[in-house]
C-alpha cells in the first residue's frame, strides 16, 4: 500500500500497486512484483543439464523476460484514471483507490473497509469502557427497587398486622441483592456486592424507620389529639395566655385554679383566673366574625404543625430505641445476603 501522496507503482503483470512490496524494475522504469517475476522465470526457463557446480546467481534480465512475455501476449494492464495503478484485463474497479472506471465514482473496497474498521476500533473500545459504569448504575437502580419493595412489605406488615419482625429485614437484603444481580450478572463481583450491601443498609434502615413511623401514625390517628378542633373557647384561651403574660410582666399576682399549670398551657376557661378570662373574652367578642374565623384557621394550622413536629420527634426516638440485639443480628444477615447475592457468589455456588 502506497503512502499518502506517493505515486503508485503498478506491477506490469498483475496491475497491483507494489509500492510497499518486494519488486523489481527494468531499464524502462517498469515495475514487476516478485510473485509475477518468479512465475515468468519458471515459464521461460529452458531445461539444461545440471552443472557440476552451481553457478553464481545472476541478476535476472527483466527487460528480456518482459519482452518475451509481451511478444506472446497483449499487454495485460491498463492504468486507473484516478491513481494510475494498473488494472487487470476486464477489471473496472481499482483495488487501490476503489474507483469505478465506468462511472468515475469511488466504491467501498476491502482495503477501504479495513481502514474504516481500524478507525472505528478505538471508538468501540471506548464504548466498552462506558458500558461498565452504566451497568453499575443500572444495577444500583435494580438494587434500590428491590430494597424499596422489601421495605414497603415490612412497613405494610407492621401497619396492618401490628408486627415488627426482624426476619423481614433479612428479606429486604435478599431482594436488594437480587435486584443488583438481575442487571449486573455479567459484571458481578466485589464492586456490585459492595454496592448492594450499601443499598441494603439504607433499605433496612428505611424499612425499620417506616415500621416505627407506621405504628406512631396509627396511634396518633386513633388518639385524642387527632380529633383536636379549634373552638371559640380554645381561641379565647390563646388570647387569655397573652393577657396573663402581660399582667404577670406588670407585677400582678394572679390566682391560678388548681388544675392550671401556667399561662402557657391553658386551653379552656377553667384553667385561667376569672379576671384574666374576662379580659380575654372581651377581646374575642370585639373581633369581627371574619377576624374570628381567620384566627381559628391559623390556630388550627398551628395545632397540626405542632402535632407533626411532635410525631417526628417520637418517630426518631422510637427508631433509635427499637433496635434490639436480634434486630442487629438480622440487620447484619441482611447486609451479608445482599453482598453475597449482589456479587454473584450465591449464583456461582448454586450453579456449581
Amino acid at each position: 500500500m502506497s503512502t499518502a501522496g506517493a505515486p503508485a507503482k503498478p506491477c506490469i503483470k498483475c496491475g497491483q500497486d507494489c509500492s510497499g512490496r518486494p519488486r523489481s524494475k527494468d531499464s524502462q522504469g517498469r515495475y514487476i512484483c516478485m510473485e509475477c517475476l518468479e512465475r515468468l522465470q519458471k515459464r521461460q526457463a529452458a531445461p539444461r543439464p545440471r552443472p557440476a557446480a552451481p553457478p553464481a546467481p545472476a541478476e535476472p534480465d527483466l527487460a528480456a523476460l518482459l519482452a518475451a512475455e509481451e511478444a506472446s501476449a497483449v499487454a495485460v494492464t491498463h492504468p486507473c484514471p484516478k491513481c494510475g495503478s494498473g488494472l487487470p484485463p476486464g477489471s473496472v474497479i481499482c483495488n487501490s483507490c476503489g474507483t469505478d472506471t465506468r462511472t468515475g465514482k469511488r466504491t467501498r473496497t476491502v482495503k477501504a473497509a479495513a481502514e474504516d474498521d481500524d478507525a472505528e476500533r478505538p471508538s468501540r473500545a471506548g464504548s466498552g469502557l462506558v458500558a461498565v459504569p452504566m451497568i453499575l448504575l443500572l444495577g444500583c437502580l435494580g438494587a434500590a427497587i428491590g430494597g424499596a419493595i422489601g421495605s414497603g412489605i415490612w412497613a405494610a406488615v407492621a401497619y396492618n398486622l401490628h408486627i415488627h419482625s426482624g426476619w423481614i429485614a433479612w428479606g429486604v437484603g435478599v431482594l436488594t441483592g437480587m435486584g443488583m444481580i438481575a442487571v449486573a450478572r455479567g459484571h458481578a463481583g466485589a464492586i456490585t456486592g459492595g454496592l448492594a450491601a450499601i443499598i441494603a443498609v439504607l433499605a433496612v434502615a428505611g424499612g425499620h424507620y417506616f415500621t416505627v413511623s407506621a405504628e406512631v401514625d396509627r396511634i396518633i390517628k386513633h388518639g385524642p389529639s387527632a380529633r383536636v378542633i379549634v373552638t371559640d373557647e380554645f381561641a379565647t384561651a390563646m388570647i387569655a395566655r397573652e393577657v396573663a403574660a402581660d399582667m404577670e410582666k406588670k407585677g400582678a399576682k394572679l390566682q391560678w385554679p388548681p388544675e392550671a399549670e401556667d399561662h402557657e398551657t391553658g386551653i379552656k376557661k377553667s384553667e385561667f383566673p376569672a379576671n384574666v378570662w374576662a379580659q380575654a373574652d372581651g377581646r374575642w367578642k370585639k373581633l369581627t366574625p371574619q377576624e374570628r374565623d381567620d384566627m381559628k384557621s391559623a390556630l388550627q394550622q398551628m395545632v397540626q404543625e405542632r402535632m407533626q413536629t411532635a410525631a417526628a420527634e417520637i418517630k426518631t426516638a422510637g427508631f433509635v430505641e427499637s433496635f434490639s440485639l436480634f434486630d442487629i443480628l438480622w440487620f447484619l444477615l441482611a447486609i451479608g445476603s445482599a453482598f453475597s447475592i449482589g456479587s454473584g457468589a450465591g449464583v456461582r455456588e448454586s450453579g456449581d
